[in-house]
């Protein structure tokens, strides 16, 4: 572990100078965040306008409105006060675990209660094994959990980062 902020900056610095790492945050900065963000707000926006199209794909201009409006809103916030940022990151958060218990709940419900088990004995019976179909699960899942590597950013201000 180097206990030094910057995430992959102090890293990249540490292990192969400063002109890459240099260059990784111009990367960073102009292509890896915008483009991230853009996918997460286009998700989002199409997430929420999907139930007033139920029987066919949301128009495209509207996704990419509220896309837009949404990155808008979420830079004015964050440019407005830190302590607004947090507090809409913690209603996310809060309602992504909410999410994510009730997937468990009902879950467990239909194993349990109303003994749903018919694919307990082949769960990936029909599944697309091809190595595309493979590497864009994993693709899916390691984008979706990006958020481990954000850690290293403060590490340099913790009380004990070796702890």
């Amino acid at each position: 572990m180097i206990p030094k902020s910057g995430g992959d900056y102090a890293y990249i610095n540490e292990a192969f100078g400063a002109l890459p790492a240099f260059l990784y945050l111009w990367v960073a900065l102009l292509v890896i965040v915008p483009t991230g963000n853009a996918i997460t707000a286009l998700t989002f926006a199409e997430y929420i306008v999907k139930p007033a199209w139920p029987h066919c794909d949301p128009p495209y201009e509207v996704t990419r409105l509220i896309a837009t409006l949404i990155t808008c809103l979420l830079t004015a916030v964050n440019c407005y006060d830190v302590k607004w940022v947090t507090r809409v990151q913690d209603f996310f958060t809060a309602t992504k675990v909410l999410a994510l218990l009730m997937i468990v709940g009902v879950g467990v419900w239909a194993l349990l209660v109303d003994s749903h088990t018919q694919n307990i004995s082949q769960p990936f019976e029909g599944s697309n094994t091809s190595p595309g179909a493979i590497a864009l699960a994993f693709y899916s899942g390691l984008f979706s959990y990006a958020g481990w590597n954000y850690l290293n950013f403060v590490t340099e201000e913790l009380r004990d980062p070796y702890k």
